[in-house]
This record gives C-alpha cells, sequence and structure tokens, in this order.
C-alpha cells in the first residue's frame, strides 16, 4: 500500500471514529430530557449560568423568527455581511446533513473535535440535570460563539420565539420577524394571531424590529394588529411592511423604499418571488443597525453582491440530473416545505413552469405524521400532474405510504397518486422525457436526499 493510500485510511478511520463518538454524545444528550420540544426558558438559563453565561458575551446579535423565510433571512444576512468584509457567526436549525451545520464560526460549520469537546464540557457541567436536546445544542452554540470573535451573531429560532431557546439573548441589535403562518400549532396556537404573539416575544425594550410582507390571510386573520399591538406593549421600535418600508419588483430586480431613501437591487440567486421580500427585510434590517450606529457599514455595491451569491441549500435548489435515475431532459428540484405557507410559496413557482411549458408538474411527497399532507398539497394539487409518496427515512414519526397515499386519493380523487420506499426508487418510475420534478415535504427528507447525492 502505497504511503498516501495508508494516510487516506487513516484520515478516514480518524473520522469515522470522530462521527461515532459524536453520536454516541448527541444521543445520550438527547435522553435528558423526555420531552424533545417543552418551552421554557428556565433550563438553558441555569445551564448557562453554570459555564459563566456566554450568551450575555456574544457579538452583535440580529434574531429571527417567523413561520417561514427564516433560513433564507439568515444566509442574506451572512453573505452581505461577508460581502462587506466583515464576519458572522450563525445558526441553522434543524441541519440538513450534519450536525455541525447548526453552528457556523465566522461562516464555516464547527469542526467535529470542536463540537465533540464542547458537547462533552456540556455534558459534565449539566451532569444529567433535566434539559432538552435543543437547549443543549444552543447552549454549545453560545458557548462556541463567545469564544471566538466576530462582528456579528446571526440567531434563528426553533420554535417560537418567546419560549425559544435562543430568546436568552437580552439585547440584539436588531430582530426580523419572518412571514407568519400556521405550524407547530400544538405548540404556539390554533389562529394566526396566538402564532404571531409567540413569535413577537423576541422583540426587546428599545430595540429595532424589522417585519417582512405577511400573507393576505394572515393579514385578514389580525396578524398586522397583533404585532403592533405586541411591539408597542415591548416598547420596540417597530418597522412594518407596508407602513415603514416598501419593495416591488423591477424588470431587473426590485426597488426598495425605507426611512433612508430609495435603492434598486438585482433578483436573488435563490428561487421564487418570495426572497425578494426576504432579501428586501434583511436589507432594511441591515440599514436599520447603520442607522443605530451611525456607520456606514454596508455598501449597496456589497449588498448586490451579497443577494446575487446567497445559497441556501434545500429551498427550491435545482439538481443535477446527471447520477439520478431520470430522463436527462427532466428537472429535479428540491424544498423542505411542509407547511401551508410553503405550499403557497410551491404553488407560485409551479404557476411559473406551467406559464413556461406544458411539460408534468410531479411532485415525490414524504412528510412527518404531525403535519397536514392534505392542507399541503392542497395549496398546488390544481397544477401538478402526480403524486409518488415516500416515508422520510430513518424518521418513526414518518406517514407511512400507504396512510399518506390513501389520505391524498381521498382528498384529491382525480389525482394520480403512487407509492415508493425511497426517493430514487420514486425517480426510477418516471419515464416522462421532459417532466418537472419536486422532492418535498420534509427538511428532514431534503437533508437525507443530498446525503445521497451531494449538490
Amino acid at each position: 500500500m502505497s504511503q498516501a493510500l495508508e494516510n487516506k485510511g487513516q484520515a478516514q478511520h480518524a473520522t469515522t471514529e470522530i462521527e461515532g463518538r459524536l453520536s454516541e454524545i448527541t444521543e445520550r444528550l438527547s435522553k435528558l430530557y423526555p420531552k424533545s420540544i417543552d418551552l421554557s426558558l428556565e433550563r438553558i438559563e441555569r445551564f448557562l449560568a453554570q459555564v459563566d453565561n456566554p450568551h450575555l458575551s456574544l457579538p452583535s446579535v440580529i434574531h429571527v423568527a417567523g413561520t417561514n423565510g427564516k433560513g433564507s433571512t439568515i444566509a442574506y444576512l451572512r453573505s452581505i455581511i461577508e460581502a462587506s468584509g466583515l464576519r458572522a457567526h450563525a445558526t441553522i436549525s434543524p441541519h440538513l446533513i450534519n450536525f455541525n451545520e447548526r453552528i457556523l464560526i465566522n461562516g464555516e460549520p464547527i469542526s467535529t473535535p470542536d463540537l465533540m469537546a464542547l458537547l462533552d464540557e456540556c455534558d459534565r457541567v449539566n451532569a444529567g440535570a433535566p434539559i432538552t436536546y435543543f437547549e443543549i445544542a444552543m447552549a454549545a452554540t453560545f458557548m462556541a460563539f463567545a469564544r471566538t470573535e466576530s462582528d456579528f451573531t446571526l440567531l434563528e429560532t426553533g420554535l417560537g420565539g418567546r419560549l425559544d431557546a435562543t430568546n436568552v439573548v437580552p439585547d440584539p441589535a436588531a430582530c426580523i420577524i419572518t412571514t407568519i403562518g400556521y405550524d407547530h400549532m400544538d405548540y404556539l396556537g390554533n389562529s394566526l394571531p396566538d402564532i404571531a404573539k409567540q413569535k413577537c416575544g423576541i422583540m426587546k425594550k428599545g430595540r429595532p424590529c424589522v417585519v417582512a410582507p405577511q400573507t393576505g390571510e394572515a393579514i385578514r386573520e389580525g396578524v398586522l394588529d397583533t404585532i403592533k399591538s405586541e411591539a408597542s406593549r415591548i416598547g420596540a421600535r417597530l418597522y412594518l411592511y407596508g407602513r415603514d418600508w416598501f419593495v416591488e419588483e423591477t424588470p431587473f430586480g426590485f426597488r426598495l423604499s425605507h426611512s433612508w431613501g430609495i435603492e434598486d437591487f438585482p433578483f436573488p440567486t435563490l428561487t421564487g418571488r418570495h426572497q425578494i421580500n426576504n432579501a428586501a427585510a434583511t436589507i432594511v434590517a441591515m440599514r436599520v443597525i447603520e442607522n443605530e450606529r451611525s456607520e456606514d457599514l454596508f455598501r449597496h455595491s456589497a449588498i448586490c453582491k451579497g443577494i446575487a451569491s446567497t445559497k441556501w441549500p434545500g429551498r427550491l435548489q435545482k439538481i443535477d440530473v446527471s447520477d439520478l435515475p431520470v430522463p436527462a431532459s427532466c428537472e429535479v428540484w428540491i424544498d423542505g416545505g411542509h407547511n401551508e405557507n410553503a405550499a403557497l410559496i410551491l404553488n407560485d413557482q409551479i404557476g411559473g413552469w406551467k406559464r413556461e411549458s406544458k411539460d408534468k408538474v410531479i411532485i415525490v411527497l414524504g412528510m412527518l405524521s404531525r403535519k397536514d399532507p392534505v392542507k399541503f398539497v392542497e395549496k398546488f394539487s390544481d397544477a401538478i400532474d402526480e403524486v409518488i409518496c415516500i416515508p422520510v427515512p430513518h424518521e418513526p414519526s414518518s406517514f407511512d405510504t400507504g396512510t399518506l397515499s390513501g389520505l391524498l386519493k381521498d382528498a384529491f380523487p382525480e389525482l394520480p397518486v403512487s407509492e415508493a420506499q425511497t426517493a430514487d426508487a420514486a425517480l426510477t418510475m418516471i419515464k416522462d422525457e421532459k417532466a418537472r420534478i419536486l422532492i418535498t415535504g420534509s427538511l428532514y427528507l431534503i437533508g437525507d436526499f443530498l446525503k445521497n447525492h451531494p449538490a
């Protein structure tokens, strides 16, 4: 065996050992509390006090909550900050492929050895006390961020806002609330105003909060009234779309109007009309921060470069079909959407495809059983030609294909619905030479797909 091959083998063995140890640690930590979700700040505040409160020593925090668009907004923030010659730590939740993705240190996923050492430290300090998996992950994240210099910290809420483990930061530079819709109703409430109230919990007295455009349904249900009421009660300074800032699409991109002027920007690289709204809310937050500091931090050219180079895997992402079992003339797209707002976005995209051509649109769908597949699919059922139901791999709470297909057949008797056991098996079933294929319904499904088919 050559020395190079021997070294490669040793490196692979070491990596396997590290990943095995990391899996062991994270599995043990996940068993410290019987509930995977239990919204409270008491446990994480107790733990953070034991490790010298790293959340109080973070670089300037931008805190993002909402139902849809949080991840894209964090991605725009990262890209623009880096294009401006600055640095940013960021949280990603959930991860797509590796746990390391959840903790980005100045733009790079934390190394497995560093992550393992942090989780070992957390395990030792916690000493078996009740704490949820997400809470210990966030504590480790705060510790990592506080120990490395940066210019900004970008925090994405895991669920809700008011009682989310990220909401221990007392003085963010700015908050952003993205689109609000129905999701996690068993934890956040059964009405959109109730859900909005939970999201508004990230607002802080005297601190700015930028609110992105909301859906017509959310506006009709009174979400904006709730947001304004909560901002007034908390004493947050609100920058509300439609009142304090405006955005409109132009032939070459979009025009943003706000308190400090009118600016034109190119189209974002991320697919979908909704990405204009996400990018616009991001820019407004950055202009607010500049105004707070009386500093020219984000030049127009840097913002243009940032939104033109933003990457956010798994969200309306087009996949190279060269190694997929489909005809070469097909298109394959992936999207981790799993709620009604996400389905509305997919409907807009599918409608655009249908206006472009008469090619079939085929949905490969896998969902967790706590989601509502009928409400998800009904948003675009009239625009698609077929659904192939698959399970979400490695997820005990996944719908089995028989149950999922049965629900859809009952709800949409005119829509062809079939079953497969994997995404690849579903793709193999598709013989149309020019179909557009969209794999969707779960971020966990998309993560597994990308693990098997790296983009």
